[in-house]
């Protein structure tokens, strides 16, 4: 998706060198024309103002993730290049190389579906002003300007969706081969000692190679988290408020196209959310796991002290926790996906009684 899109890290940035003035000239003229419908409707039309609001962060969203991709570009590469010296799964057999294979099986099913239904949301958006005679999102339209508009977003959907949907995959295809990378390494450091407990060079050459790749692993989580750091701070306040606005329209009587948006809407960001918290809950506690390992191996049959010791320490350092964060301030992990859903209807109650009280 992001080949589509020309937002790859190995690909030409003449593309977006190109089109991201435009599409930033659009998306603020779009998110400028939604704060005055927010102005100007709050008091008299409390439906429209939310949808301008709804509008105003879904520019937000987008554009801030193609500048990001562009704006990141060559860090993303050098985690791209790190992930080409992971372990090769082939390599394993028996029941860790089932489990890490379903995991990547599922994690490919789940974004063709995720795929999929932001191709079918992103569709019927594009069609808005051909099949209900709308913008498909609202915002304040000046005299004559509906048919600029119009084909302002049509221009838009086709080159925002493939850098937003593939900015997504890519931290999801990210966590989920760093918490099989982990899995694969507290599975070798569980065998540890079973076959050449008597043979202390190969004990210890094999224990540092163990101990260079945990680094490696903990240095991947690092940069990782320091890249999407932006991205998680962002995208949990934006889908809180976009997904309590969609929330609000659904359940209010209406046209019934519209409602039809805001509920493909509402999943949309609750799916792109459900992408950043999972594989990062994943990997933090595959991370965990390695200290288990470490513990349950057959350390009692090597019969050195200090390689003993040093698994105690290697215990220690696996034990250290660590959480993805946008700078600190959102830890992202599955109790933040149920904060995230929860706030959201606590939002749409708010807004709820707000128009009540007009």
């Amino acid at each position: 998706m992001l080949r589509l899109g020309r937002h790859h890290p190995t690909g030409s940035i003449w593309w977006t060198i190109f089109f991201i003035p435009v599409n930033t000239f659009f998306c603020s003229l779009l998110i400028i024309l939604s704060i005055v419908g927010i102005v100007r409707y709050h008091e008299d039309d409390v439906f429209l103002a939310v949808d301008c609001l709804g509008t105003c962060t879904l520019m937000l969203h987008a554009i801030s993730k193609q500048i990001f991709l562009h704006a990141q570009k060559n860090a993303i590469n050098v985690l791209l290049k790190m992930k080409s010296q992971f372990w090769n799964l082939d390599d394993f057999d028996g029941e860790i190389s089932k489990e890490c294979e379903m995991i990547l099986t599922s994690g490919k099913i789940a974004v063709r579906i995720y795929f999929s239904f932001t191709c079918a949301a992103a569709t019927f958006y594009f069609l808005q002003p051909f099949t209900a005679h709308h913008l498909p999102s609202d915002c304040y339209v000046p005299e004559g300007w509906f048919p600029f508009l119009a084909i302002s977003y049509m221009y838009l959907i086709p080159t925002l969706v493939p850098s937003v949907v593939g900015l997504d995959a890519l931290f999801w295809a990210l966590g989920l081969s760093l918490a099989v990378q982990f899995k694969l390494l507290a599975q070798k450091f569980k065998l540890l000692g079973t076959c050449h407990e008597n043979e202390t060079a190969i004990l210890w050459n094999q224990l540092k190679e163990l101990i260079n790749y945990h680094r490696f692993l903990i240095d991947f989580c690092k940069k990782l988290n320091k890249l999407f750091s932006f991205i998680f701070f962002v995208q949990s306040f934006i889908t809180i408020t976009s997904a309590s606005v969609a929330v609000f329209i659904v359940m209010q009587p209406g046209n019934l196209s519209t409602r039809v948006k805001c509920l493909l809407t509402f999943v949309s960001y609750i799916l792109e959310m459900a992408f950043y918290c999972l594989p990062a809950e994943m990997s933090v506690n595959a991370a965990i796991d390695v200290a288990d390992s470490v513990y349950n191996s057959k350390w009692f049959r090597i019969k050195s002290t200090e390689f003993k010791k040093c698994l105690i320490l290697i215990i220690g350092r696996a034990q250290i926790p660590f959480t993805f964060s946008g700078f600190g301030l959102i830890h992202i992990n599955i109790r933040m996906f149920q904060l995230v859903c929860k706030t959201t209807f606590t939002f749409y109650t708010y807004l709820n009684t707000v128009q009540n009280r007009q």
